[in-house]
């Protein structure tokens, strides 16, 4: 019975994973397919204005953008899907920060040095790779 089982077992560890890929793939659409229209539209516009410079990004769609996110708890990756790469990255206290900014001085599609600038955070836990906290900053 044990040769038995340490046949199988291969394959019973293969069937675990591609099922744990299959739940993934699913959360990912549950996430984007639960936000409002609206949310969409603001994060495809989000998006496409790169560190702001466009001024498409504004204090109230970062909040509005937090808010959804807050309520349903994506992942890092279902934020990256919808937001773009963060254009800043830090880690403290077993946290992930991504820095979306908007609100700054701009040249040539970049942020000025040393420019006043607004930011969204996004927090996502290392552990769980899931946003615990966030909001908009500005100063």
């Amino acid at each position: 019975m044990k040769q038995h089982l340490r046949s199988i077992l291969p394959f019973l560890l293969l069937a675990l994973a591609i099922s744990a890929c299959k739940t993934r793939t699913a959360s990912n659409s549950n996430f984007a397919s639960s936000l409002s229209p609206e949310v969409k539209a603001t994060c495809a516009e989000w998006k496409q204005d790169k560190y702001g410079c466009v001024k498409v990004r504004t204090a109230p769609k970062g909040e509005a953008i937090f808010a959804a996110f807050h309520a349903l708890k994506p992942t890092e990756a279902e934020i990256e899907d919808l937001l773009g790469p963060a254009e800043a990255e830090s880690s403290f206290n077993g946290r992930k920060s991504l820095d979306y900014y908007f609100d700054t001085q701009c040249q040539g599609g970049k942020m000025t040095p040393n420019s006043v600038y607004c930011v969204l955070q996004l927090k996502v836990s290392e552990s769980t790779g899931k946003l615990e906290v966030g909001g908009v900053v500005c100063g």
